[in-house]
């Protein structure tokens, strides 16, 4: 007979817990356990078999730990295993607990749906139940304080209402308060005693902060006129508001649009948080203590993010009342300003302290400043050809160079392509690679660009002897040393609002754009060749450091984190056209030129980066899933509705995010694999994986798979080709609903059966190791 054991869950993340020493994750009907120093998994305990959990409630001592979830309720043991101590049925959905302690007892305090209190004992005994002379639904309640004779109960109905009344276990509890701001469902209520506010969330998109006029809810109920006024009522969301949090100096709110923002008291956004991927935020609890929030989504992770962090910001204003133009970083972190006037500026941040360095006057009406990849050197070049060079020195700007271009025509762009070495574009694409030779600048090389409307290059990187030189219009070209003419030329790889940023890797080339595109390319034999292209929800992208994205939205300068999608950090600086640079580091420099002023940020990404307990999944519906198996391991290969192609390496406890893309125009339907070449020995193996749906897509991908010593150490995943066909205004859109792969006489052919009831047959083929198909 078969036998079937679970290894791993991914679902839904519905109540997350901080306690003294661990993090505790509702998956599902399955609790997670994690270490909170080094955040490692511990262990798992199955609490509900085919039910959710919706609130976990730890004891005074943390030696139990009371679940929740539908109508079933359960307390477990903590210790070095856990283990069920009790369970038992509610007689009602179970909307909020709590642990009451009595002078020699302890009992579990529930509020259910219909607006009821049942008191349990400590191993699940229903001992009596109170109602409300209210009787209505709820979608949400609250148990304040933790004596039985000091309950207070907050219900949040499905009226708009968050009731106040106090449960009396011989007749119907009387409402104390109500409290009416929304105009729509309450999702969530809280009340914080340390801080004495009272919040509530709604499907209005807007949460309310309550505050009891003496401060403590308990003895406002007291008085004959108690007094709840609104303290602030903030609207900071794009949808409904699941929950909300009060904390001792601030209070949280997350909802359906993946937000987490963070507010004052007095109704300022303080800080605007992305979460799971834009899915839902179902969970949340924190720590200021150790300055935590914990949350868990819709897309199956659990992630922490800090509460609070700082940054040093300062404002530098020029001498004089002189205009900054340009702005650039050192090394040290020191300035180097050129202004409207002309007049070329170092700025010592340790010091806070200007100097002038040169007056320029002929780069006063147009100047390029372009530091350095060493951080040591600036050059400056102007419209009739000439190119300035300096050195930081000893905290000062010492000149290095002065000299003409090869032509004596308005410089476009200069790009470092290192420190010694740096490409110069003029007028009709002409360009000229430049070495330094001591305090001289000694031609190298010769290019020209095809010509097209704007013809100048905007990026440049290097590899051995060829270059790969973005354009204004978003084409790319790969030039050779000593050729002049382009060896090959990708058209149109971005928008025509150009290419902003080349990277390269070993053999590959990231390639961003304007357009709101990345896209990677294998650089080998001396071509380029597309293998991945990725679509971020920002149009102005601008580099990649360190596994971060940097990017202009509006006028918002912002740090993304592209493996997990979510913004780290955001600032607002007036947009991507003014002067501004980045240097990375242990901290962090940002600075941009705004109101006439020099801007200077220091931040550690190490302390905004959110910390993944459990990595985020699909966000949306499942359709289809490949497994490969290698060794004792699968490589699992998923697409859906959210357009995202992942693949993940799984063991027997460990689900590891390796890479997600998002080339789909719309959903993916179905995902097969096909085995191609194996070297055992080696440890090596390529599979071919199609991904077809929406827009009667299909794509080719090329999965490497390598492996060492029993465990996987590389995946690698490559786009090979992709087929759609682009429908007529009259015709609906056909999707495929269903790939297989055969292989007759060695010959590959993938069967794609359609929406309209037609079978269509393409021909897979191979060229250089690359894959293409087409229809037969």
């Amino acid at each position: 007979m078969f036998s079937f054991e679970q290894q791993f869950i991914k679902t839904d993340v519905t109540a997350v817990k901080i306690l003294k020493n661990h993090y505790i994750a509702g998956v599902g009907g399955y609790v997670h356990v994690f270490d909170k120093k080094c955040r490692k998994f511990l262990a798992k305990h199955d609490a509900f078999e085919g039910q959710k959990i919706y609130g976990i409630i730890p004891n005074r001592d943390e030696t139990k730990i009371l679940l929740y979830g539908s109508r079933y309720i359960k307390v477990i043991l903590t210790g070095d295993k856990l283990a069920e101590e009790s369970r038992n049925r509610a007689p009602d959905w179970i909307l909020a607990a709590a642990w009451i302690h009595n002078s020699n007892s302890t009992q579990i305090v529930t509020v259910s749906m219909h607006n009821r209190v049942q008191v349990w004992s400590d191993n699940l005994k229903l001992l009596s139940e109170a109602k409300c002379e209210e009787k209505c639904i709820l979608y949400s309640a609250f148990v304040c304080y933790d004596k039985l004779e000091e309950l207070v109960i907050l219900s949040g109905t499905v009226f708009s209402e968050v009731l106040i009344w106090r449960p009396n276990f011989e007749k119907d509890s009387p409402v104390l308060k109500r409290l009416q701001r929304h105009k729509g469902v309450i999702f969530s209520v809280h009340y914080n005693a340390a801080s004495g506010y009272i919040s509530s969330s709604s499907d209005d998109r807007s949460t309310v902060v309550w505050k009891p006029k003496s401060g403590n809810l308990l003895s406002e109920l007291v008085q004959e006129t108690g007094d709840i006024t609104v303290a602030c009522h903030v609207f900071g969301h794009l949808a409904r508001v699941f929950r909300c949090l009060v904390l001792r100096d601030c209070f949280v709110t997350a909802g359906e649009d993946s937000l987490l923002n963070i507010w004052s008291f007095d109704g300022e956004l303080v800080r605007k948080v992305e979460t799971h991927q834009g899915g839902p935020v179902w969970a949340i609890d924190a720590d200021e203590s150790s300055n935590v929030i914990l949350t868990g989504g819709s897309d199956s992770g659990v992630t922490l993010f800090p509460i609070n962090y700082s940054f040093d910001a300062q404002q530098a204003s020029v001498p004089h009342n002189d205009v900054p133009k340009t702005v650039g970083i050192l090394q040290g972190n020191n300035l180097v300003v050129f202004s409207e006037s002309g007049t070329l500026y170092y700025y010592t941040v340790k010091q806070r302290k200007w100097m002038e360095v040169t007056k320029l006057l002929d780069l006063k009406t147009y100047a390029l400043v372009t530091v350095s990849k060493c951080r040591n050197l600036v050059a400056l070049a102007g419209f009739h050809g000439q190119v300035y060079i300096y050195r930081q020195e000893n905290d000062a700007l010492q000149q290095l160079i002065v000299a003409g271009a090869r032509l004596k025509s308005r410089i476009f762009s200069l790009h470092w392509v290192n420190c010694t070495t740096f490409l110069i574009c003029q007028t009709e694409g002409r360009m000229t690679l430049y070495s330094l030779q001591g305090n001289k600048m000694v031609a190298v090389s010769n290019f020209i660009l095809p010509p097209s409307k704007e013809r100048w290059s905007t990026t440049a990187v290097f590899k051995g002897n060829c270059f790969v030189i973005g354009d204004r219009k978003g084409h790319l070209h790969l030039f050779q040393l000593g050729k002049e003419e382009p060896v090959q030329t990708l058209r149109k790889v971005h928008s025509h609002l150009g290419v902003t940023k080349l990277i390269i890797d070993d053999t590959k080339v990231v390639s961003l754009g304007r357009n709101a595109v990345i896209k990677t390319f294998l650089l080998q034999n001396d071509v380029l060749q597309l293998t991945s292209t990725d679509k971020l929800p920002f149009t102005w992208l601008l580099d990649v450091v360190a596994g971060f994205i940097l990017a202009f939205s509006g006028d918002k300068f912002l740090i993304w984190d592209h493996k997990t999608k979510r913004i780290v950090f955001e600032k607002s600086c007036g947009g991507g056209h003014r002067s501004w640079d980045f240097l990375p580091g242990h901290k962090s420099t940002f600075t941009y030129i705004k109101d006439k002023t020099v801007h200077i940020l220091n931040l550690r990404l190490n302390e905004l980066t959110p910390i993944d307990l459990i990595e985020g999944y699909q966000v949306k519906e499942i359709n289809s899933v490949g497994a490969i198996r290698a060794l004792n391991n699968y490589v699992i290969v998923s697409g859906g509705e959210d357009t995202n192609l992942r693949i993940n390496v799984a063991d027997s406890c460990n689900f590891v995010n390796v890479v997600s893309l998002k080339p789909h125009l719309s959903s993916i339907r179905t995902i097969t694999t096909h085995k191609i070449t194996s070297s055992v020995s080696a440890g090596e193996e390529t599979y071919l994986v199609f991904s077809g749906g929406g827009r009667a897509q299909v794509i080719c991908w090329k999965l490497q798979i390598c492996t060492k010593d029993g465990c996987i150490t590389n995946v690698d995943c490559s786009m090979q080709h992709s087929y759609y066909k682009i429908m007529d205004s009259e015709e609906s859109e056909m999707r495929i609903m269903d790939l297989n792969v055969i292989d007759v006489w060695d010959k590959l052919y993938l069967l794609s059966a359609c929406s309209d009831g037609s079978v269509k047959i393409f021909s897979v083929d191979s060229n250089n190791g690359n894959y293409f198909f087409k229809v037969l």
